[in-house]
């Protein structure tokens, strides 16, 4: 533990007395009630709320105890260990995860010949095996713990239990390695702006009546609609989506367009670079249009063109590239460091040695992989 770094013991303790919670409460709205996707977002409302909440109480501590209260990078340490756990078992990791092991046996069938096609080349030990404990995950009327029914997890979840960790390392190593270099290249971070000024010991946005505006504005309509959803009476202000969709071609193959009017997502805007806000507007246009342009030549409905799903995969790859390409003297630097006939050299700001970085990042790429 690091108190320079605000990694104390106690910060990571409440960090991780707040993981299971959080999770348990994760799992209830967006898998169980389906009533919210709180992790899809790129940033987390309940972990900012937390962080909120904790701050408050923390200034509490400052008046009357001092000695007691949390200094800034603890709380930002208890806020990463809320986004670490929140992403680990929200939405798009654990939750699919789960289910998706489980579907694959009691959804064959004669018409899907999954079975025979898919089933052989399956790694038996991955997945829960199939019979009667399994079939009665999906029927229902029984319990977990009834006659034996999670012994058929045990073995598959402690495997993607060690895959997850090794996903998580690798991670880690990863941006570790490309730390400096992305100093270097002074990337911003927008997401990390509103953990930074709710844990302002000085008060940041908080001590400014506009920041209160705003929020009364948006909680507002967020309070009202919870009345209106208690009592039907009350009127609400609808936040859902509303689709606007041409009805003829070529323009009906642009699907539908999206009109909605989301606070957070307004308040988020003002962060974004003024490139990167611009970009995701005209890309999605764009795209639309190349749906467009593909209709009026006679390509709707033949072979998924133009691509785009593929080409955003490919985007992803050639911005990987990108950011190798980029970083390539700071890797042969790295490297250097780590494997240089001196030793590791790795300078002292570094949160881990290049060599256990780059160690971590091939080993860990290869498992995953293998």
């Amino acid at each position: 533990m690091s108190p320079r770094t605000g990694v104390t013991l106690r910060s990571v303790i409440i960090g991780l007395a707040l993981i299971p919670p959080t999770a348990w409460w994760l799992a209830q709205i967006e898998y169980v009630r389906y009533s919210d996707t709180p992790t899809i977002p790129a940033i987390f409302f309940h972990c900012v709320a937390t962080l909120l909440i904790l701050t408050g109480l923390n200034r509490l501590f400052a008046r009357w105890w001092p000695r007691k209260a949390l200094s800034r990078p603890e709380l930002l340490t208890v806020y990463a260990l809320q986004v670490i756990g929140s992403n680990l078992a929200g939405h798009d990791v654990l939750q699919i995860l789960v289910t998706t092991i489980a579907w694959v046996y009691p959804r064959a069938s004669v018409e899907n010949k999954w079975a025979e096609l898919i089933h052989p080349h399956l790694p038996k030990d991955l997945l829960p095996s199939p019979g009667a404990a399994l079939d009665a995950l999906f029927k229902g009327n029984t319990s977990l713990y009834a006659n034996g029914n999670y012994l058929i997890w045990l073995k598959p979840l402690v495997l993607w239990l060690v895959f997850v960790l090794a996903l998580c390392f690798t991670m880690l190593c990863l941006a570790s390695l490309f730390r400096r270099q992305w100093d270097a290249e002074r990337l911003t971070y927008p997401l990390a702006e509103i953990p930074l000024a709710l844990s302002d010991a000085e008060g940041g946005p908080m001590r400014r009546p506009a920041f209160w505006v705003a929020f009364a504005i948006a909680a507002s309509i967020q309070f009202l609609n919870l009345a209106h959803n208690l009592a039907p009476s009350v009127p609400g202000i609808s936040l859902a989506p509303r689709y606007v969709q041409a009805r003829s071609l070529p323009w009906s193959a642009a699907g539908s367009i999206p009109f909605c009017y989301y606070p957070f997502a307004l308040g988020l805007t003002f962060l974004l670079p003024t490139q990167l806000g611009f970009s995701c507007w005209f890309f999605f246009l764009f795209s639309r249009m190349e749906l467009v342009a593909a209709a009026a030549l006679g390509y709707q409905g033949w072979d998924s063109f133009p691509y785009v799903q593929q080409q955003g995969s490919g985007a992803y790859i050639g911005y990987a590239a990108l950011v190798l390409w980029m970083a390539r003297r700071h890797l042969a630097y790295a490297w250097k460091c780590a494997f240089g006939a001196a030793g590791d050299k790795t300078p002292e700001e570094e949160p881990m040695p290049y060599r256990l970085a780059l160690l971590g990042s091939f080993l860990g790429m290869a498992f995953l992989v293998a």
